[in-house]
């Protein structure tokens, strides 16, 4: 299965490494809007939408109203 994250190097590719299944193949988008944009049914994604130094991540739950995707997981990093 797909799994998207945003960029190389970000806590969104740490939290899906933390969470992915075995098979699952991990895909870097550069960003929120292609990690949105590219999911298909069955597929899942890591979205932050919370940023300790910055608070909200503008457009997150946007992205998520406007692609029809769902939440199943919360994870905290610190």
């Amino acid at each position: 299965m797909n799994y998207y994250h945003l960029g190389r190097i970000t806590y969104s590719k740490k939290a899906a490494e933390e969470t992915k299944n075995e098979g699952d193949i991990l895909i870097a988008k550069e960003s929120l809007e292609e990690v949105a944009g590219s999911i298909k049914e069955g597929e899942k994604a890591v979205m932050a939408c919370w940023n300790l130094l910055s608070g909200e991540v503008p457009n997150c739950r946007k992205l998520i109203k406007e692609n029809n995707l769902k939440i199943i997981g919360c994870t905290e990093f610190t």
